[in-house]
């Protein structure tokens, strides 16, 4: 089954999953995916990770509409924290690895793979719909690359579509190793990986898609400049959020109303999860208008429900419905 759960990380042009406990133990501290950047899906979900070359599996996944976090308990002899988010509305995704004390982190990647999607109707080999199976073959699917020595780079063979993605830390200590990235000997993985970090600095992963290596490069190189990017995801993602409650919004025709109080703590949680799902499910990118609101994190349905529908991505029935449970407060 694949990985369609919440938790969701979401940035307004697309989202990703993390990987949970049903996969294999050695991924669940990397692994994201499905991966739905309208109009290229991708993943990531079979990528492992050691730590010191032990697996360790996460106690704790939380969830919030900006960030995805994996972590063990505080009384752990090895604390992790993996944060994922997704800088607004760009093709790229964020992770930061944090840890207790000096570690060594190897990583064998399996990606990031994507591909162009094309509805199936138009008989071209790039489908991301329903019949589509995910992650598609790495082996006889993409060409693989390394590029200034630290940026791994995937192209999908079909539609040309193209990822890239690397590593970085923030240690200003001189004794801890540089980064060492090498193309993978496996066929089940495109590149392998080792860093070094200890409890006063953090490990980071960007990975950028594009329809080419120069937007996808372009995209990349744009958030490791900016030194701020991950914090920075989520500030962007609030101040969106906050604006849909504005009468003066540049973003939205209208605003949502506010909730002063209530005497139902229900319906405050319900008011809340229902207005971040509206919000949350704004897509732009699509071509058939500037902006569009969804019912999936992947391309929106058909209308005839054929293998058109859908996409690589989950369907969020939950937080959607809540949205349709407001309309008696409202009408």
């Amino acid at each position: 089954m694949p990985v369609r759960a919440m938790p969701v990380v979401m940035n307004f042009i697309g989202a990703t999953n993390l990987v949970g406990p049903q996969r294999e133990a050695e991924t669940q501290f990397v692994g994201i995916g499905p991966i739905t950047l309208s109009p290229i899906n991708g993943n990531m979900q079979n990528s492992t990770i050691r730590f010191n070359g032990t697996v360790i599996t996460p106690d704790i996944v939380s969830w919030t509409p900006c960030e995805g976090t994996r972590r063990t308990h505080d009384e752990a002899d090895l604390v992790i924290r993996n944060s994922i988010r997704m800088p607004f509305s760009k093709r790229v995704i964020l992770q930061k690895w944090e840890l207790s004390s000096r570690t060594n982190i190897t990583f064998e990647l399996d990606g990031p793979m994507f591909r162009l999607c094309y509805p199936p109707s138009l008989n071209i080999s790039g489908s991301c719909g329903w019949d589509t199976r995910m992650p598609i073959d790495l082996s006889t699917s993409y060409i693989r690359d390394i590029i200034d020595n630290n940026v791994g780079v995937l192209v999908d063979n079909i539609t040309n579509a193209t990822s890239v993605i690397t590593f970085w830390t923030d240690c200003e200590d001189r004794n801890i190793p540089p980064i060492k990235f090498a193309m993978s000997l496996s066929k089940q993985y495109a590149f392998d990986v080792e860093a070094h970090v200890d409890e006063t600095c953090s490990l980071y992963s960007g990975i950028a898609a594009g329809f080419d290596l120069n937007e996808a490069r372009s995209l990349l190189e744009h958030e490791i400049q900016n030194k701020n990017s991950f914090e920075q995801s989520c500030e962007d993602w609030n101040m969106h959020y906050e604006s849909a409650f504005q009468s003066d919004s540049a973003t939205f025709s209208g605003n949502l109303p506010v909730l002063e109080s209530s005497s139902s703590p229900e319906l405050v949680d319900l008011y809340d999860w229902a207005a971040t799902a509206m919000i949350s499910l704004e897509r732009i990118g699509y071509k058939s208008f500037e902006r569009v609101f969804v019912i999936s994190e992947g391309p929106s349905n058909s209308y005839d429900g054929d293998k058109d529908m859908g996409g690589a991505g989950q369907f969020t029935w939950g937080t959607s419905l809540s949205s349709l449970s407001l309309f008696p407060y409202f009408f």
